[in-house]
């Protein structure tokens, strides 16, 4: 079995203990970027456990006018 030598572990902790998460990503041809998608199936094995946190944002950025660059995202507002 090969196991992966990175901070994922550290991460992964810090992210189960926060109260709230905030992601920030580029938009590259209308995706987010390959990092932020790799970091997000590292951390997968995370959301089938009793993690503290309740709210995720997601702030995204793209060099384009057009709002399809955001065609897959959904905007939520929440008052409170």
């Amino acid at each position: 079995m090969c196991v992966l030598k990175d901070d994922v572990a550290d991460i992964m902790a810090k992210v189960k203990d926060a109260e709230v998460i905030v992601y920030a990503t580029p938009i590259y041809y209308y995706e987010m970027c390959g990092q932020m998608k790799t970091l997000l199936d590292r951390l997968n094995p995370l959301y089938s456990t009793d993690y503290s946190f309740r709210d995720i944002y997601m702030i995204a950025t793209a060099a384009e006018n057009d709002e399809s660059a955001f065609e897959k995202a959904t905007m939520v507002c929440k008052a409170g």
